[in-house]
């Protein structure tokens, strides 16, 4: 299956399923469960019961329709990840306006998004396994939609030759931001300070002509295969 862990890497997966719909539940659970590294260790249809199987069964993902209602899935989202760090949220939903996305990102800090209508089982079972190493991640298809949605918001159009005019050290994390890391993530990985990744960012959002990190991280998804032309060059440079 695409998307595999290699045996060494390979340890169970623990997964609650979070939908109102019970025929949805039922086509994930079945066909994740051809996957030996995922175990689906239970099914809710209403949030404070999905709180409550959280609680007593420790899942590694919560993977919930936003269906549940946006405002409970919201409220939902916020109190797995401030009481329970440590489980990774992923919205599968049939939604993609770019509001209603970017509330999931920026106010419930969920782990994906993903589109019902576009991701595949092999699809999800690899987003599962990037996730679960750290990452964060959304939707191609949802992402051209929020590229779109920022585009009608700026003044001006975004060139990609404004790359050229990145540092090498600029593109490495403009790579890592399209993957989801945090800044506290980006500096490990680069051998540099928070504060000095701060900066970076500050220069990248500069350069490009964008105005928020939520806008860089779409900017890398939309022109991932350009700015991997350029980079990445991950090791110990500019400015530890």
């Amino acid at each position: 299956m695409g998307g595999e862990m290699k045996p060494e890497q390979r340890r169970n997966v623990r997964v609650l399923l979070a939908d109102n719909f019970i025929i949805a539940r039922k086509s994930v659970r079945t066909a994740l469960e051809q996957f030996d590294e995922i175990e689906v260790i239970g099914e809710v249809s209403e949030g404070r019961n999905c709180i409550n199987q959280v609680r007593n069964k420790g899942p590694d993902i919560v993977i919930m329709n936003s269906s549940i209602t946006v405002d409970e899935g919201m409220a939902l989202c916020q109190q797995l990840k401030e009481n329970f760090p440590d489980t990774k949220v992923i919205i599968f939903s049939t939604r993609d306006d770019p509001e209603f996305v970017m509330r999931y990102f920026n106010q419930a800090r969920v782990d994906g998004y993903l589109s019902k209508e576009n991701t595949d089982i092999n699809e999800l079972h690899y987003i599962i396994t990037k996730i679960i190493q750290g990452g964060r991640f959304v939707d191609p298809f949802v992402a051209e939609i929020l590229l779109g949605f920022h585009e009608k918001q700026k003044d001006r159009d975004i060139n990609e030759e404004r790359l050229e005019d990145l540092t090498q050290q600029e593109l490495n994390i403009l790579i890592l931001l399209g993957q989801g890391l945090t800044n506290k993530e980006i500096a490990a990985q680069l051998y540099l300070g928070s504060g000095t990744v701060r900066n970076y960012v500050s220069n990248i959002l500069h350069k490009l002509g964008l105005k928020s990190r939520a806008a860089a991280t779409i900017y890398a998804l939309k022109h991932s295969k350009i700015i991997g032309f350029f980079g990445p060059q991950l090791s110990k440079s500019e400015g530890g």
